[in-house]
């Protein structure tokens, strides 16, 4: 997570303004806003356990864009997975799913590869301009 808190969040620019209606715009950068970075974090082996949603929490806390900091997947290969989904209210909340009780091992990837292709789709969309977003680790 002290990794996530360096990754910029905040300042795109996009050129999508006047391909499509203003207010659908403005609903794909509300997407957008949530959706960037995607952070996943995968093992092959390890534990995973409910209770680290609890240290999660406090650890992003104090930090302005808290959503953007926490993993959007934490999964340990045929063990469980940790996933932030959204509340009606716009609030990140983190789901526990264990293996043990839900063996489908597969979901853990579908759900990354879902959540990408609705990242490709508002970057369709949207076209943003990177190049200053990638260059953010060359400010002093």
């Amino acid at each position: 997570c002290n990794e996530f808190k360096s990754i910029p969040k905040k300042h795109f620019n996009f050129t999508s303004d006047g391909f499509f209606p203003p207010k659908f715009v403005e609903q794909s950068k509300e997407v957008w806003k949530s959706l960037i970075p995607y952070k996943c974090v995968f093992a092959y082996k390890g534990e995973i356990k409910e209770k680290w949603i609890k240290d999660l929490f406090e650890f992003v806390k104090d930090c302005e864009i808290p959503h953007n900091v926490l993993p959007d997947l934490i999964l340990v290969n045929k063990v469980g997975m940790i996933e932030k989904l959204w509340t009606e209210d716009k609030k990140a909340e983190l789901n526990f799913v264990p293996f043990d009780k839900y063996p489908n091992y597969g979901v853990g990837f579908s759900k990354m590869l879902y959540h990408l292709n609705t990242f490709n789709w508002e970057e369709f969309i949207l076209r943003p301009e990177i190049n200053e977003y990638l260059n953010k680790d060359m400010e002093s």
